[in-house]
């Protein structure tokens, strides 16, 4: 037997006495065998004996009992009755059995425990599963009372998005019916000041010139405008009228779907 595990064993084996005793003898023979050196080491174990015998001496010793056969010696209190190296005590197979029926009887109760928490849960479970109806009705309810309380909130936010939005593309609209109105203005104007201007040439060619030039200028700035509102009347408006209808369109069909 090595040193540690007497040592090992020497401990575990007074765990019933006080610590402070406990602490003292553990010392005192840890002391012995440094003071042996590793050469004497396995002579000294031998001299002791099994741990269980050292650890009856050191009971004796506390118990008052050392008048009745121990004294100390060289190698620790030596006990007449504890003279045989392989005596040893039964304290330990009965601490073990004795630890054995305890955590057996924790282990039941445990069990017991974990099947009464599975029945509990069990119960539970079913009867939540009796009621589904129940839950249904108040998530209506509940649903109803949302929506009776966030109606006026709905359509206040709504209908101002929905005004804002309509405004927007009313303006929209007039800004370009007003470039529109520019273009065939920009448009006949331009024509009626190259014709002027042309007029004008046999009287004043500098002026009659001037006139054209304005007049050119103001036809090329109409059929721009022009361009730009045959665009949006013919192009971007019918597109965004599509995606309207195709957008209520599908939100029609799905519904219809769902139900």
């Amino acid at each position: 037997m090595s040193r540690e595990t007497f040592m090992k064993e020497l401990e575990y084996l007074l765990q019933d006495i006080g610590e402070e005793e406990r602490s003292d003898a553990l010392a005192y023979y840890r002391d012995y065998l440094d003071e042996a050196g590793p050469e004497n080491e396995e002579k000294v174990l031998q001299e002791f004996g099994s741990p269980e015998r050292v650890a009856a001496m050191i009971r004796a010793s506390l118990n008052g009992n050392m008048e009745e056969g121990g004294e100390f010696t060289e190698t620790g209190y030596g006990d007449e009755r504890f003279k045989d190296p392989g005596y040893e005590v039964q304290k330990k197979p009965a601490e073990e059995g004795q630890r054995k029926a305890e955590n057996e009887a924790g282990s039941r109760a445990d069990g017991e425990n974990f099947q009464a928490s599975g029945r509990a849960e069990a119960s539970h479970g079913e009867g939540k599963r009796e009621d589904p109806g129940t839950s249904r009705t108040l998530k209506i309810v509940l649903w109803a009372i949302l929506i009776i309380v966030a109606a006026p909130v709905i359509f206040s936010v709504g209908g101002g998005v929905l005004s804002m939005i309509a405004g927007i593309a009313f303006a929209i609209l007039v800004i370009f019916f007003c470039i529109a109105l520019a273009a065939v203005a920009a448009i006949i104007g331009g024509i009626a000041a190259v014709v002027g201007g042309g007029v004008y040439l046999f009287v004043d060619v500098l002026t009659g010139a001037l006139f054209i030039g304005i007049g050119l200028i103001a036809l090329g700035i109409g059929l721009l405008l022009l361009v730009l509102s045959v665009w949006f009347y013919g192009k971007l408006v019918p597109m965004l009228f599509r995606s309207i209808l195709d957008g209520c369109n599908r939100l029609v069909h799905r519904g219809r779907r769902q139900a």
